[in-house]
């Protein structure tokens, strides 16, 4: 969207973060609605991100809380993530 207008960013969270602060901090000749429009977009994407690291934290807390879930994170370099995904993936192991 902003691209059209010759606003580009870094690949990446910071990247993107990076140019929607300054394009909205900043005196850009945008039309107002593309202003208020990337305004909404990115609270948006703040409230996702911030409902993600919520759920995430939620899922870990849950696999912690499991008995098949705690052998598999007692083996070297298995945490949450892959204890979550190994357990949904191979059930209870039988």
């Amino acid at each position: 969207m902003l691209y059209e207008y010759g606003i580009v960013s870094a690949k990446g969270a910071a990247g993107l973060r990076k140019v929607v602060m300054e394009t909205l901090d900043e005196q850009h000749p945008l039309p107002a609605n593309l202003l208020s429009t990337l305004h909404h977009l990115w609270a948006h994407y703040q409230s996702l991100k911030e409902e993600f690291t919520i759920q995430e934290k939620a899922k870990n807390a849950l696999v912690r809380q499991l008995e098949p879930c705690k052998s598999l994170m007692a083996l070297e370099g298995v945490a949450e993530v892959c204890a979550g995904m190994l357990y949904s993936t191979l059930g209870n192991g039988k």
